[in-house]
C-alpha cells in the first residue's frame, strides 16, 4: 500500500473544468442584472473625470469632456485626444459599442457654463455638471460640482 499525497493530473483537469463551467453560467448571469451594469458604468464615468481631472493637473492648458450621443471623449490642451492612462488609448467610450455596457444610456448631461465640461489647469472648473446614466428603467447621477471640481456619485435615482 503506497502513501498518495497530492492530486492526480486527472482529477486536477476535472476540477478546473467544473470550475469553468460554473464560471460560464455564473459571470454571464452577474453581469445581466440590470444593477451591476448600471453602478459599473456610473462608477467608470465618475473614476474618467477623476482621471481627466488629474491629466489636467498636469497638462500646460485646460483639458475637456465632451460628452457625445452614448459616451464621452476627452480632449487635451492642444485640442487632441488625451490618452487614458490605464488603457494607454484614446480617452474615449461609447457605450453602444461596449458589449458590458450594452443597454447603459447618457440620458442627462447639464454642464454649466456650455459643453464641454472643462478641467484648468488646478483641476476646477468654470461651471458644474450633471450627468444622469439610465439602464433598464433605472439611473444613477454623477455630479461635478462647481468650482473646485468635486466629483460625487449620487446613489440609486440621485
Amino acid at each position: 500500500m503506497s502513501n498518495r499525497h497530492g492530486f492526480t493530473l486527472l482529477e486536477l483537469i476535472l476540477a478546473l473544468a467544473v470550475v469553468a463551467i460554473v464560471a460560464t453560467i455564473a459571470i454571464p448571469a452577474w453581469f445581466e442584472r440590470g444593477e451591476v451594469t448600471l453602478n459599473n458604468a456610473a462608477s467608470l464615468l465618475s473614476e474618467d473625470l477623476e482621471l481627466a481631472q488629474g491629466l489636467a493637473l498636469g497638462a500646460a492648458g485646460p483639458v475637456d469632456f465632451y460628452f457625445e450621443a452614448n459616451g464621452y471623449r476627452v480632449v487635451g490642451p492642444d485640442g487632441q485626444p488625451c490618452i487614458h492612462p490605464r488603457t494607454g488609448r484614446e480617452f474615449v467610450r461609447d457605450y453602444d459599442r461596449d458589449a458590458v455596457f450594452q443597454g447603459v444610456k447618457l440620458v442627462e448631461t447639464n454642464v454649466g457654463g456650455g459643453m464641454p465640461l472643462r478641467f484648468d489647469e488646478r483641476g476646477f472648473v468654470s461651471g458644474g455638471a450633471l450627468i444622469r446614466v439610465a439602464f433598464e428603467g433605472e439611473m444613477r447621477t454623477v455630479r461635478v460640482e462647481a468650482p473646485q471640481g468635486t466629483i460625487r456619485l449620487v446613489g440609486a435615482g440621485g
